[in-house]
């Protein structure tokens, strides 16, 4: 699962499409790229992003289950 750098302020997953196409081909891995929330301008509460991490997780987890593949392992980069 790779979630794109931004600062939780900004940024977008299409920004680094191109990296993680290479890097999924070189190491022979799958990889499932998110976008999230953004942090509102003066509050600092990143639950919401928290939440949609937790989210892309349990939806790649169960597209698995439901395609049957085998989900060995998961890293977060």
């Amino acid at each position: 699962m790779f979630i794109h750098g931004g600062d939780w302020t900004k940024g977008d997953k299409s920004s680094y499409k191109e990296e993680v196409i290479e890097y999924a081909t070189k190491y022979g891995v799958t990889c499932a790229s998110m976008n999230y929330h953004y942090v509102t301008k003066g509050e600092y509460d990143v639950y919401t992003e928290l939440n949609d991490i937790t989210c892309a997780i349990n939806k790649v987890y169960n597209y698995s289950l439901e395609k049957n593949i085998k989900l060995k392992r998961m890293i977060l980069a």
